[in-house]
C-alpha cells in the first residue's frame, strides 16, 4: 500500500528490458528508503522464478500496450492499437472452414468473399432457426459418410444410393449425382422469380436448408420441400416486419417471391 501511494501500483513498473530494475534506480524514481530493500528482494526473487522466462518468449500485444500504459508511453492511435490487439487475443477464425470448403470445391475464396458469406448467415433472414440451420452447413456441423467412415473404420457410400465413397460435404451437398435435377430446378426457379439468370454454388448456404432438413434420409430432397420451407420463411418474415411495424418493408422485401407464388397460384397473403 505504501508503495502504491509512490507510484509503485503494477510490477512492470518494476522491469525494463524483461529485466528487474536494480534497487537504486527505483529508490531515485519513487522515492524508496532502505527499509524496503528486504520488500524488493521477495519481488525480485519472485520475478525470477515465476514470470521472467515466460515474458521472455510468450508476450502478447496488448500486454505491452499496458505496460506503456502504466509508463505513460501510449501512442495517440491508442483506439486502433488496442483494438487490433484484441483482435489477435479473439482465438478463433473460421479460416480453418475456409480451407476445407476450399479443398472440397477446388476453388480460392478471397477472404471477401468469405467474410460476405458469413455476414449472411446472420443477417438475411430474422428467424433464429433458419439462420442456426444456414449456420451449421457454413461451419460444417453436419457429419458426412466420409467422416463417419474414419471414426467407424468402415467403408461407408452415399446414402443417397450413388455407390461414392468419398461421400464428402460437397458431394452431400452439392454433386451427388440424385441431386442433379434438384439444383437444376431451383435455380430455374430463382431466374424465374428474380428475372436474371442467377448462378450460385455449394457456398450458397442458405440453399442448402432442405438438403440438412432431411439429412439422414435415403431420398433425394424435392422441389416441393424447398418450396415449402420458402414459403415457411416468407410467412415468419412478413410476420415479423409486421410486428416491427415495417410491413411495407418487408412486403417489398418478398415482392418478387410473392408474384411468383401467385402465378403459381400459392399466395400467402
Amino acid at each position: 500500500m505504501q508503495w502504491a501511494r509512490k507510484g509503485l501500483s503494477t510490477l512492470c513498473l518494476l522491469v525494463e528490458n524483461q529485466e528487474f530494475i536494480d534497487f537504486k534506480t527505483i529508490s531515485e524514481r519513487y522515492g524508496l528508503a532502505w527499509q524496503d530493500f528486504y520488500r524488493y528482494l521477495q519481488l525480485r526473487h519472485y520475478f525470477d522464478k515465476n514470470i521472467k522466462g515466460l515474458i521472455q518468449e510468450n508476450i502478447s500485444g496488448i500486454t505491452k500496450m499496458f505496460i506503456k500504459a502504466y509508463n505513460t508511453k501510449l501512442s495517440r492511435q491508442i483506439i486502433g492499437e488496442l483494438y487490433r490487439h484484441i483482435v489477435e487475443l479473439r482465438g478463433h477464425s473460421t479460416n480453418y472452414i475456409k480451407a476445407k470448403w476450399e479443398k472440397e470445391l477446388g476453388t480460392v475464396t478471397t477472404s471477401e468473399d468469405w467474410t460476405n458469406i458469413i455476414n449472411t448467415q446472420i443477417t438475411t433472414i430474422a428467424s433464429q432457426l433458419w439462420r442456426d440451420f444456414s449456420w451449421k452447413n457454413c461451419i460444417r456441423f453436419f457429419i458426412t459418410p466420409m467422416q463417419k467412415s474414419r471414426q467407424t473404420r468402415l467403408q461407408l457410400t452415399c446414402r443417397r444410393g450413388c455407390g461414392h465413397s468419398m461421400a464428402d460435404h460437397m458431394h452431400i451437398f452439392w454433386s451427388c449425382p440424385t441431386l442433379k435435377s434438384f439444383w437444376e430446378e431451383v435455380r430455374n426457379i430463382i431466374s424465374e422469380v428474380l428475372q436474371y439468370k442467377f448462378n450460385f454454388t455449394c457456398l450458397s448456404f442458405y440453399l442448402l436448408l432442405t438438403i440438412t432438413r432431411r439429412w439422414l434420409n435415403t431420398e433425394s430432397p424435392t422441389v416441393n420441400q424447398w418450396e415449402a420451407i420458402i414459403k415457411d420463411i416468407q410467412t415468419m418474415e412478413l410476420l415479423t416486419f409486421r410486428l416491427r411495424l415495417q410491413r411495407d418493408k418487408g412486403e417489398a422485401l418478398w415482392e418478387k417471391w410473392s408474384t411468383y407464388s401467385t402465378r403459381r397460384g400459392d399466395n400467402l397473403s
